[in-house]
């Protein structure tokens, strides 16, 4: 990671802590950024260090001698038992045999011996440094979380990427992952590394040098054609001046959308918990959902009774939807209420996403197409719950598989969420509706170009460094 990406992804996530993965990367940081934030790198750790400024506490260990520690800061209240306390560490790694198909967790053994050995009466999360972010798993007592990017016990060398995450006090981590490239020159539509070399060498140094000159002067430059010089300038401006700017005079639906995001739980769903709904005709939000987990179809059959009684002839629009809200529903629909499946497969469905970014016909300020990094770039203010998808989708498969009282989620948070989403999606559609034609881009390839970089467009994925 260069030092102005390193700089920009800081400024961007605003940390409480910077968790590094090797011994340089602290003094890395300390030297490119102004920012006074704790940077614990768990491979140098010597002794314990508690974080005591928010509630959960992070606590990181060095060895297992450490953990005796615990027991003297609970009974000094340093620590408290009733509540969730996450220890960061590199002691445990989850170790996966690719040739046997087994999956082992080495230093398990040490590791609990420590913690028995002593009287910790708290509940701990185990975070290790050794498992990526959507790695959890309890081995025995030990609830054990991944947070780097890329550690997938496997051998295999790590991927440069940035884990945004967010411990909770139930003990689960919700994770964003940032590429690296996604900051800096590099965040730019159809430039990777080379072509950010050839841009610093021109005296192109930001995003925003960029989006201050011309597709033409940058067409001069060396490995710059005609599509490369524009669409690196309107992605530049967008990113600069946080608005759509379209590329194409296709059209998006007129008549007041039904705006919707759907929780489930998980990426192939056994059930679709809540449908969030934005009636634009009388600005309403409703709420389907259900709360019995032996009822899995209700909340999708309320829904559609809702809609063709109501919205039957207006578009349904979900952002990503082609990708899966629509197909969800569509399954869940014919399993479980199938008397409307004709009204859903009639239904005029619109997905903003596909229709930007895949079709080509806007290009959005977003570090990323993710709906919230878009509507950031918009100046859409987030409810700030804390969550994302996978946490939610996590904290749904811990109650379909025990439904009590222990795992039974947060529905109002979850519930707040979901309303988010569904509002910030409205915020971006109204954008892309209101948003001028952006003169000089072509929406197809030029042929005449050839492009030798494996370039990913600012508009991809999120990513430790």
């Amino acid at each position: 990671m260069r030092p102005n990406q390193l700089s920009e992804s800081i400024d961007f996530l605003s940390p409480d802590i910077v968790i590094a993965t090797a011994p340089y990367h602290h003094s890395l940081f300390r030297r490119n950024t102004e920012y006074d934030v704790p940077v614990i790198t768990p491979a140098n750790q010597t002794g314990i260090w508690v974080h005591n400024v928010a509630d959960p506490l992070l606590v990181a260990i060095g060895s297992t001698q450490d953990i005796s520690s615990l027991a003297n800061l609970e009974a000094t209240d340093e620590l408290n038992p009733d509540t969730e306390t996450f220890l960061l560490s590199d002691l445990l790694s989850v170790d996966i045999d690719l040739t046997d198909l087994t999956t082992t967790l080495d230093g398990q053994a040490d590791y609990e011996a420590a913690l028995n050995s002593n009287d910790i009466g708290g509940s701990y999360t185990h975070l290790t440094t050794n498992a990526p972010p959507d790695y959890r798993n309890n081995w025995g007592d030990l609830t054990v979380q991944g947070v780097v990017p890329g550690a997938d016990g496997t051998g295999v060398e790590k991927t440069t990427s940035i884990a945004l995450l967010t411990l909770h006090r139930n003990g689960l981590v919700s994770s964003r992952d940032i590429d690296a490239g996604k900051f800096g020159l590099e965040a730019l539509d159809e430039i990777g590394p080379n072509r950010a070399d050839t841009l610093r060498d021109a005296g192109f140094t930001s995003k925003e040098d960029v989006a201050n000159t011309s597709p033409h002067e940058l067409q001069s430059l060396d490995g710059f054609g005609r599509k490369t010089a524009q669409k690196s300038h309107a992605s530049a401006t967008a990113l600069e001046d946080g608005n759509v700017h379209r590329t194409s005079d296709a059209t998006i639906p007129r008549a007041d959308p039904v705006f919707i995001d759907i929780e489930t739980d998980g990426l192939s769903p056994t059930i679709v918990w809540l449908i969030g709904v934005l009636d634009s005709a009388s600005d309403r939000y409703l709420t389907f959902t259900t709360r019995d987990p032996d009822a899995k179809g209700k909340a999708v059959e309320n829904f559609m009774m809702w809609y063709t009684a109501n919205a039957s002839n207006r578009p349904i629009v979900a952002y990503h939807g082609q990708g899966f809200d629509f197909p969800v529903l569509k399954d869940h629909i014919q399993r479980h209420c199938s008397r409307y499946v004709d009204a859903w497969e009639d239904a005029w469905k619109f997905d903003p996403y596909w229709w930007a970014v895949k079709n080509n016909n806007a290009i959005l300020p977003g570090r990323t197409n993710k709906l919230e990094e878009v509507a950031e770039g918009l100046g859409w203010e987030t409810d700030d719950t804390g969550l994302t998808g996978g946490a939610v989708a996590h904290v749904m498969q811990r109650w379909l598989a025990n439904p009590c009282e222990e795992t039974e989620p947060d529905w109002e948070k979850h519930e707040a969420y979901c309303e988010d989403d569904v509002r910030s999606m409205a915020y971006i559609f109204d954008a892309i509706k209101d948003a001028d034609r952006l003169d000089g881009i072509a929406t197809t390839s030029d042929a005449t170009e050839s492009d030798d970089e494996n370039v990913q467009t600012a508009q991809g994925t999120l990513s430790d460094f």
